[in-house]
């Protein structure tokens, strides 16, 4: 067929229409996110070898209405040695307020100034510069603090926060996880606001994450897939195909 151009229809078989744009299909869907019990879920992500430096972000989707566990979301060790290791860095919701946290090592680097813990989804993300640490709740910034750290992962966790090898007790996470990601750059606010985007999951591609977890979708049980370029695939424990569901930020 020859090139056409025709009046009030799209782009279609080689033609250019006036009117309506061309229309291009969009491979991102977001149905699943995984649920965990509080007990003993988490997801192992091990052997990362992430060398963050100054410079670094890391987001997750977060859905909860328990705030008794301390539950922590991500947890990045610092060097290797699983569950035992003692110098980490984890965002968690406290206990007493169900306010984001940010830790390292055993003490609080920086906490936000609102209770999120209403069974509703909240987009949470940290970023760190050469100078400084942030934390963003639904695209708004809750707080900054100063902190000139290099930060490495060596092993990473979903959904385990005080918990030793065998041992289960407080911070496992009770609650929904949903599009979970790492990245070597600092998100800058507009980048913060676009991945809120109103409180629906988009696309990630754009940002180049290093790790990104679909926490469900593409996903076949008990292995999450890393979407990002790291390709450290992660791995459901103590979970089954049933912690996947079908309850996402809308």
């Amino acid at each position: 067929m020859a090139n056409t151009i025709e009046y009030g229809q799209g782009a279609v078989n080689n033609t250019i229409g006036w009117g309506q744009g061309a229309k291009v299909g969009s491979s991102f869907s977001n149905t699943l996110s995984t649920r965990f019990d509080g007990v003993d879920d988490f997801v192992d992500i091990t052997s990362t070898g992430l060398s963050l430096g100054n410079d670094w972000s890391v987001s997750a989707w977060i859905n909860t209405n328990d705030k008794s566990l301390d539950g922590a979301v991500f947890r990045g060790w610092f060097s290797t040695g699983g569950f035992n290791t003692a110098t980490k860095f984890k965002f968690s919701v406290r206990s007493d307020n169900g306010y984001v946290a940010v830790w390292e090592g055993n003490g609080q680097v920086i906490v936000g100034n609102s209770n999120i813990v209403d069974n509703n989804w909240h987009n949470v993300i940290v970023t760190k510069t050469a100078s400084e640490i942030s934390l963003f709740v639904d695209g708004t910034q809750q707080s900054t603090v100063s902190n000139s750290e290099t930060w490495s992962f060596d092993d990473i966790y979903l959904g385990a926060g005080g918990r030793s090898t065998g041992v289960t007790n407080a911070g496992m996470w009770n609650g929904a996880i949903d599009e979970v990601s790492v990245f070597n750059t600092t998100l800058s606010q507009s980048d913060v606001t676009a991945i809120y985007n109103s409180g629906v999951p988009a696309s990630l591609d754009t940002y180049n994450p290093l790790l990104w977890y679909r926490m469900g979708d593409s996903d076949t049980f008990p292995i999450l897939t890393d979407n990002g370029s790291e390709g450290n695939n992660g791995t459901m424990t103590n979970m089954t195909s049933g912690n996947i569901v079908s309850d996402v930020p809308t």
